[in-house]
């Protein structure tokens, strides 16, 4: 199993609910950056994958909320 760690996202006040935690509906645009930063780290471009015939759909999402990510 491959695994990336991105540190490089940082989280808008636009992307926070009045609580100041990051709104769940925003997690799916955390997630594809992530995978397309991993990508990135193989040294892979999701355009040249996809130019050459591979496609990843998303045709599922799930996820489970462990406790809140605050504004940084």
């Amino acid at each position: 199993m491959f695994v990336y760690e991105y540190q490089g996202v940082r989280v808008r006040y636009a992307d926070t609910d009045q609580m100041g935690y990051v709104y769940y509906g925003n997690y799916g645009r955390f997630y594809e950056i992530g995978r397309v930063e991993a990508l990135r780290s193989l040294g892979m471009s999701y355009r040249d994958m996809e130019d050459s015939g591979i496609m990843m759909p998303v045709y599922d999402n799930y996820c489970r909320y462990h406790h809140p990510s605050p504004l940084s």
